[in-house]
């Protein structure tokens, strides 16, 4: 196998590197910070080092002739992980400490209320249930104060990444990074079109149907609602708190989870075992599904409380280690990895979506179950929502990195306003957009997550054209077979069409979102 010992030292020192993220995130010590920010260079400067440039970019001109399909990918895969990194030492020692330092203050930050500090799960509890005004205002302005702490040391990031990027032979670090992940802007910006185009009118009239209930709660006119009348401070997904069934968690939880995927041919439980799955005050904010090694070892670090909320987000990342665990081990190590983000993405979405079936959750041992229309309008408002805010992210990144220098407080709210509908606060001018912890510590990657919910809605679309319910355990054996075990061995746009039949295409998603409701959108695609 070509490449087999420059391999083997890479998968070294990503587990080095990964493990040390994995302590970072589930305790938030400053110890493991310096140590994660120590492991992510050394794993960098190996990819950055002519050593490795030689032997990848040496064996793939020549003895291409001579390589295998499989060898060929190996190569690619390698050199599309190098591409980010070519660039002067210090420069990477610079990005390495910044990010490092914008981690840990981005898992350790609180909304300092007085002598309160509120956690995020805790903030969106109160945007939930809080109804007085001023308080709900008070906690909202202190999570986005997290913003202004967060936004001189990211644009530092912004213009060193951007430099790395120049470096590579790319204007900035979007482009280097879309092409790291074989993506286009092109394709991505004409998929926003259309689906701006087709689901506009749905998405205003389900905004509409919000700020009519907002008004009443509140009773106050819909032109008085301000961003922290909503659910969640980015407007970004409605709180589940109005379907929710009731949960137990626990030991038992978990059994029954466990057994509930083993009928499907999936082994969770020593997943779980290896997992931090239940509320803690010291660990990140963020749910995250880590393969420490991509030999197996697959963690998970979710917030699961008694009642049920966090139930999606686990789902969520089940379905992220679902993949990771179904990859080939005998692939080689540079193919041991998702086809794409984004496809892990749409299996995580697949996933997520089963706590909104009813049928599933009674299986599964939930009580006082919601009925299963109530489930399906609440699921479909919900995704609609959070397609429109994965849109504005992906376009503000884009200007985030293409022009840093720009007013990016009123670039923020210009987009919010006019894509999601939400009108900006009377103090607009702040850095808002940096309260969004992806920005900082996973760049460039909301675009996964609209790939991903287009990937799924084709997924579930390709079940249903062979009479597979989802979930099944023919659904779960098939994505196993085609979309799983290949790994990273072939390209996205030629797993997808393996799967689904076609290429990547936004009809699916428009046609299951746009589902129940009367609008021209959908009788355009009809």
């Amino acid at each position: 196998m070509v490449c087999q010992s420059e391999q083997l030292r890479l998968s070294k020192l990503y587990r080095r590197m990964i493990t040390s993220l994995w302590e970072l995130l589930t305790t938030g010590q400053a110890e493991w910070a310096e140590q994660y920010e120590a492991d992510e260079l050394a794993y960098q400067e190996y990819l950055a080092s002519d050593a490795l440039r030689q032997r990848v970019c040496g064996t793939a001109q020549h003895r291409q002739s001579g390589l295998s399909e499989l060898e060929q990918r190996v190569l690619q895969c390698l050199w599309l992980e190098m591409m980010e990194q070519q660039g002067p030492s210090q420069l990477r020692r610079q990005i390495a400490a910044c990010w490092s330092q914008l981690v840990y203050t981005i898992s350790t930050c609180r909304a300092t209320i007085g002598d309160r500090s509120l956690t995020e799960q805790q903030v969106l509890s109160v945007l939930a249930g809080e109804r007085d005004q001023a308080q709900r205002k008070e906690v909202w302005k202190a999570w986005m104060r997290m913003g202004e702490e967060v936004a001189p040391e990211l644009l530092t990031l912004v213009q060193l990444r951007n430099e790395m990027a120049q470096h590579a032979g790319y204007d900035n670090y979007h482009d280097v990074k879309l092409a790291t992940q074989e993506l286009d802007w092109r394709q991505l910006s004409q998929m926003i079109r259309t689906l701006r185009d087709e689901l506009d009118p749905l998405y205003r009239q389900v905004k509409a149907e919000v700020d009519a209930e907002v008004a009443q709660q509140f009773q106050i006119a819909v032109s008085q609602i301000k961003p922290w009348h909503y659910q969640h401070p980015f407007f970004q997904q409605q709180a589940m708190d109005v379907v929710l069934p009731e949960l137990s968690v626990g030991d038992s939880f978990e059994e029954r989870l466990t057994d509930l995927f083993a009928g499907y041919g999936l082994a969770i439980g020593p997943l779980l075992k290896r997992s931090d799955v239940y509320s803690r005050p010291d660990k990140s904010p963020a749910s995250f599904s880590l393969h420490l090694d991509r030999a197996g070892d697959v963690r998970l670090s979710c917030h699961l409380e008694q009642g049920g909320d966090g139930l999606p987000l686990l789902l969520h990342e089940l379905g992220h280690a679902a993949y990771e665990i179904g990859i080939d081990s005998d692939l080689p190590y540079a193919l041991r990895q998702p086809g794409h983000t984004f496809l892990s993405e749409a299996v995580a979405l697949l996933f997520e979506r089963l706590a909104c079936d009813r049928e599933w959750l009674r299986r599964l041992g939930c009580k006082r179950l919601p009925d299963q229309e109530r489930l399906d309008k609440w699921s479909r408002r919900n995704r609609l929502i959070k397609l429109y805010w994965t849109m504005t992210v992906v376009l503000f990144e884009r200007e985030l990195y293409t022009n840093p220098g720009q007013q990016l407080n009123q670039c923020w709210w210009d987009l919010v306003e006019e894509v999601q509908g939400v009108r900006r606060p009377d103090e607009w001018d702040l850095p808002h957009w940096a309260a969004k912890a992806h920005l900082s510590t996973l760049p460039v990657y909301y675009q996964n997550y609209l790939l991903g919910e287009i990937a799924a809605a084709q997924l579930l679309s390709a079940f249903q054209q062979v009479g597979e319910g989802w979930p099944s355990r023919e659904a779960f054996h098939r994505l196993q077979a085609t979309l799983f075990s290949p790994g990273a061995s072939k390209r996205w746009d030629q797993l997808l069409p393996l799967f689904c039949g076609e290429p990547v295409t936004v009809a699916p998603l428009i046609a299951q979102v746009a589902d129940g409701h009367n609008l021209s959108a959908r009788d355009r695609l009809a």
